[in-house]
């Protein structure tokens, strides 16, 4: 279980620049901090005199794991190994061995702030950084939601014999969905509207009537959180303005395992909540992910009822659990960006009847592409 008392930790470009340097002696010339949920990440770029530069041209990304993560040390092994697995298929970070020959090392740092007194000993690891651009506040095309969901399928094909990966499989994490249940005690304190509540309560209880049905399935190592800001888009047929092929992945912190409709799920979550550039519906735009998803793993074609269910799932885990995580931390404003379009297509899907929606995505699978 993840804690009631903060876990991201605190540190500055200062700070990651120095531990790339004592680390994994490598020099920063420039280190920037990116977007991060529970973690910190830093884009870190050697300077062009650097001897490491020519085999590392687009630097680094130093990662620094929340301190409750931090101590899943087999976790951290196992899911280097898995990314290593995964990369002979599909473009992702490829971790760095620290200065001692380890896939991470540990230092200590405050929790929640620079001024906290809360300190904890957190994983520090080094990645390759892939080159692109997230699909984050971007407008969707055809293209991109066809290879959004084809990343997808391709990652699921590339990952053989899963039971290799036992600690993968067996992990807790509070974003998968075998831990929607617990949203159940979080929604007095943060939701205030009771038409709201009542939906997540709908939800939550046609989730519950599916479970024994998702535990059937066979079990498969998941990347837990394929969203717009984990993928990354390059140019097609080199012209630079049309950056609209989703090719690569990026943070597997939330994996875990479960059936593969559930990763799936989590994927649509993302699609219907993005902007599109053209004359479609949303959900048609979730029809064209699981057509690209489809072309790589068709045999999932039969779990297509479950997924109103846990879309809706996944929905009503973004929007609580942002509102619990702004309430504990009111400067990260991160958590929010959900919000809006999260309830918008919570209440737009739970009120699309099931089978217009399995036929709208039928119409769309079936049709040119």
């Amino acid at each position: 279980m993840i804690p009631q008392q903060p876990i991201k930790p605190w540190l500055d470009s200062k700070r990651a620049a120095l531990l790339a340097k004592e680390k994994f002696k490598m020099t920063a010339d420039n280190v920037t901090e990116l977007v991060s949920y529970d973690d910190r990440n830093f884009k870190v770029q050697l300077a062009r005199n650097d001897p490491e530069w020519e085999r590392y041209p687009h630097g680094f990304v130093l990662k620094v794991t929340n301190w409750v993560e931090s101590q899943q040390t087999d976790f951290l092994e196992s899911v280097s190994r898995l990314m290593t697995e995964v990369s002979a298929q599909v473009p992702c970070q490829l971790p760095v061995l620290s200065k001692e020959g380890r896939h991470f090392v540990t230092d200590h740092f405050s929790i929640g702030g620079p001024e906290s007194t809360f300190v904890k000993e957190c994983a520090i690891r080094l990645f390759t950084f892939l080159p692109g651009r997230t699909i984050s506040r971007r407008q969707v095309n055809d293209r991109m939601c066809l290879t959004w969901g084809g990343l997808l399928g391709r990652i699921h094909r590339a990952i053989k014999e899963p039971e290799r990966y036992p600690t993968l499989l067996r992990r807790y994490t509070p974003w998968s969905l075998w831990s929607v249940a617990e949203l159940d005690g979080l929604l007095d304190s943060t939701i205030s509207n009771c038409e709201d509540k009542a939906l997540v309560r709908s939800v939550l209880a046609s989730f519950a009537k599916l479970e024994p049905k998702l535990r059937s399935l066979p079990m498969a190592v998941l990347h837990g959180d394929l969203n717009e800001n984990n993928v990354l888009t390059s140019p097609m047929g080199g012209n630079e303005n049309e950056d609209d092929e989703v090719y690569g992945v990026l943070d597997w912190g939330d994996v875990h395992g479960g059936a593969r409709v559930m990763d799936l799920a989590v994927l649509l979550t993302y699609v219907l909540m993005a902007p599109s550039s053209l004359d479609r519906s949303s959900e048609e735009n979730a029809g064209l992910a699981l057509t690209g998803y489809l072309q790589h793993v068709p045999d999932e074609a039969a779990n297509l009822p479950l997924l109103k269910t846990l879309v809706a799932a996944r929905l009503c885990q973004s929007v609580v659990k942002g509102l619990e995580a702004f309430q504990k931390n009111p400067d990260n404003k991160y958590v929010l960006d959900t919000q809006e379009s999260g309830w918008r297509c919570l209440r737009r899907l739970w009120d699309t009847p099931d089978e217009q929606l399995l036929a709208t995505w039928s119409r769309v699978i079936d049709g040119p592409h």
